[in-house]
């Protein structure tokens, strides 16, 4: 058998609590009894990554589903496993990623916004609100257009970020001059990337 993995054999005649970390087992156990009596397909925490142990006594991250079966000698419960190691490991990769992102965006000195696919607005950074004279409240979830009066929903640009945008990674060098509330006018060079996530 491969390091760390059980056998066929060394489950036979196991309770299935030898396989979680002690710290669950006792817990579980009332869980069991729960779905005994009220047996239904589904999935063991709805959804959430649960813990398994391997032979080695080491913990892995998994996913189990549970699909009951009666037979003439009672109930059966057949849990398929699976390992999730790999992806629990890319979404903490990914979001430690988008943190960082977030953290440069914030920090940087030029007006920055992180917006979502329908152009509303997760983030302004304070050189954004400084700049424009916006406040968080004015800009969170708000839809680009909308804020500084409908200063930013100019033609040539609404034709930038709802056509083109999409088509292309990035736009770059886009000027725009616009007047916006308490700040007067503006000659902007705009630029804009696509990031999948």
């Amino acid at each position: 058998a491969q390091a760390g993995k059980f056998t066929p054999m060394d489950l036979l005649g196991r309770a299935v609590e030898d396989l979680m970390p002690h710290r669950v087992r006792e817990e579980h156990t009332g869980h069991r009894a729960g779905f005994a009596r009220k047996p239904a397909a589904r999935s063991m925490a709805m959804g959430k990554t649960l813990t398994a142990l391997r032979s080695d006594g080491s913990e892995i991250p998994v996913e189990v589903s549970l699909s009951p079966h009666r037979v003439k000698e009672g109930l059966f419960v057949i849990a398929a496993v699976r390992d999730v190691t790999r992806r629990v490991a890319l979404q903490r990769e990914s979001a430690y990623a988008a943190q960082l992102a977030l953290g440069i965006v914030d920090n940087a000195r030029m007006p920055m916004l992180v917006l979502d696919a329908e152009l509303r607005i997760e983030l302004a950074n304070p050189a954004f609100h400084s700049c424009f004279r916006t406040t968080p409240d004015e800009t969170n979830r708000r839809h680009l257009f909308s804020i500084s009066g409908g200063a930013w929903d100019a033609p040539q640009f609404r034709d930038v970020m709802v056509r083109l945008l999409p088509q292309n990674t990035r736009y770059l060098d886009f000027k725009l001059d616009r007047e916006f509330p308490n700040v007067g006018l503006k000659h902007l060079i705009l630029n804009a990337r696509r990031i999948h996530r």
